[in-house]
């Protein structure tokens, strides 16, 4: 009888472990699933400027590569890491930086710099389905559609 009662002490004891581990890290947000895609880009420079174009991601075991196409014909590549909800992209083309996307649902919603830059910039890429109607000479990567970007 001994036994049991040692039995029951060494379970009820690694169950109170378990569960201070929990609250130790705290909930954890559930994953979107995939993210790989071709998607709508819109975006603000840090000046307030609009730009807009089209994004592709690609993931290759536990990377991401992204590469954009933006008015007027520029091309930016990127690499990053996805840690649940988060999507971190080192760019680089015209221009070298990194954005932080949080994934909401079957968008990504971005905050991204360059050095030097004085304040922060934002990107929302939406599936390329759901993109906002656009007259031809404001779709995306037509030239003279918007102004230069710093991205």
């Amino acid at each position: 009888m001994e036994f049991r009662h040692r039995y029951a002490y060494i379970v009820i004891a690694l169950l109170l472990l378990l569960a201070a581990a929990a609250a130790a890290t705290g909930p954890q947000p559930p994953t979107t699933g995939d993210i790989t895609g071709t998607y709508f880009c819109e975006g603000t420079n840090s000046d307030g400027s609009p730009y807009h174009g089209v994004v592709t991601i690609v993931r290759r075991a536990d990377a991401y590569y992204l590469w954009w196409e933006l008015q007027p014909g520029i091309t930016v590549f990127g690499v990053g890491l996805r840690e649940g909800n988060t999507l971190g992209v080192s760019y680089y083309g015209p221009n070298t930086g990194i954005i932080v996307y949080r994934i909401e649902g079957n968008r990504l919603i971005g905050r991204w710099t360059v050095p030097g830059a004085d304040d922060l910039a934002s990107e929302t890429l939406m599936p390329l389905e759901q993109a906002p109607i656009r007259p031809p000479s404001q779709s995306p990567g037509a030239p003279g559609s918007g102004p230069p970007i710093r991205l």
